[in-house]
């Protein structure tokens, strides 16, 4: 077994522990807004940054996906130019962001008529969602050049310095600012600009820790065909997953489930949030590393990272029995059916955990079709299992047909990693 084939082990233990006091951070301001703003205004304000992350993660992961595949690869080659890579999807954010701001200002107004129909938001905090959502993007951009580069320590400082910034803005518009008699922030579009100004100061800081060449400079046509021939079917995989995130929270608005129950669902997918940062570690970790193995070292690779990842799922899972219990201690009593939704998506959770090292092979075997397709599929089973199960159960119907979907596309993950390893033998 070689090093690389190994997968990363180091790696993956340092870099999760540095982001536990970022998701701390992110944990203690999700609660602080949910306590503050109760669960009414909570799920207001948690169907803003659903829009927010929309329009981040429609797009924008698929162009970090292709700038951490190509430019890890260019970075083990002597062929290429890492920057390159860097440089152009850099390009094609900006102009992602310039529609993604024109779409916004465009359908606030539609949307406050009917998705927000009759809750405490204005037109013009809805375009701020569409803003935030645009400084994640280009957030995010600079990640993706730190990911590719294998500089975990500087990835992981920003995604925890996003969290602490949050955090203390948070801090100043709940709890400082209303003490001294200044209620303004204290209410869902309130939090809002909070959140996005903590966007904007740490996408700055990202930025001007950024590589200055890929900033300036041409773009060989080998990259853009490499960039347009890969990125096509990871926009719609990321689509799809964006949508799927997105779904649940949608559909009870459109059903007209009772506001609060909003809140409670949506507090019980920010805990889960906290768990999965383990996956999202695993992931960012093993996609560089996948993409400068040879075909016939995925096999090892997909072997050994598997056994890691069903260990931290099991892990997980053990927050089944317990969830009320963290739901009261975090949230407080007025959020006491989110204990039963979250013990419900933990088990969502586990399966997805486990597909991360599987995921990062389909990546590195360039299979952007079969990615799609299985991220279309989650989308239909929960746009449709989630509909009829709100419909008939509310909120915990929506946790069981998310958490069923999300297990159900684990394992098909895993079954086509194994088939892209029997291919290449």
């Amino acid at each position: 077994m070689t090093g690389k084939a190994a997968g990363g082990a180091g790696a993956f233990a340092w870099l999760y522990v540095l982001r536990l006091g970022g998701a701390g951070a992110a944990f203690l301001a999700t609660a602080l807004a949910a306590r503050v703003l109760g669960p009414e205004s909570f799920g207001v304000f948690a169907l803003m940054i659903v829009i927010a992350r929309l329009t981040w993660e429609l797009v924008g992961p698929a162009l970090d996906t292709a700038a951490v595949r190509f430019g890890a690869r260019a970075l083990a080659s002597d062929d290429e130019d890492a920057d390159e890579y860097f440089r152009y999807v850099t390009r094609l954010k900006l102009i992602v962001a310039a529609i993604a701001l024109v779409i916004g200002v465009v359908v606030a107004l539609p949307l406050a008529r009917t998705v927000f129909d009759g809750l405490d938001a204005p037109v013009w905090a809805i375009v701020i969602a569409f803003i935030c959502g645009a400084l994640l993007l280009h957030f995010s951009s600079a990640l993706a050049i730190f990911q590719a580069q294998q500089k975990f320590t500087r990835l992981a400082g920003l995604e925890a310095a996003h969290s602490v910034i949050r955090l203390t803005v948070y801090a100043m518009g709940l709890i400082a600012l209303p003490a001294v008699g200044l209620m303004m922030l204290k209410s869902p579009a309130g939090l809002i600009v909070l959140h996005t100004s903590a966007s904007a100061a740490v996408c700055v800081i990202a930025w001007v820790m950024a590589p200055r060449g890929i900033f300036r400079g041409a773009v060989s046509s080998d990259v853009s065909r490499n960039v347009h021939a890969f990125t096509p079917w990871i926009v719609a995989a990321c689509a799809a997953t964006s949508l799927s995130q997105a779904a649940d929270m949608f559909i009870l608005a459109a059903i007209d489930a009772p506001v609060e129950s909003l809140g409670y669902y949506r507090a019980a997918v920010q805990l889960v949030l906290v768990g999965e940062l383990a996956m999202t570690t695993l992931f960012q970790v093993l996609l560089p590393k996948a993409s400068e193995l040879k075909p016939d070292q995925w096999g090892e690779f997909l072997r050994r990272n598997q056994l890691r990842a069903i260990g931290l799922s099991c892990i997980g899972l053990v927050g089944i029995p317990i969830a009320p219990f963290i739901v009261r201690i975090v949230f407080g009593e007025a959020y006491g059916p989110t204990g039963v939704i979250f013990a419900v998506l933990i088990v969502g959770m586990a399966f997805v955990l486990t597909s991360a090292p599987a995921g990062a092979v389909l990546y590195a075997a360039e299979r952007p079709r079969v990615i799609a397709l299985l991220e279309a599929s989650k989308f239909i089973l929960i746009a449709v299992g989630g509909t009829w199960a709100a419909l008939n159960y509310g909120a915990i119907g929506m946790a069981v047909a998310v958490a069923g979907a999300r297990s159900i596309i684990a394992v098909a993950t895993f079954i086509a990693a194994r088939r892209a390893v029997r291919e290449v033998l």
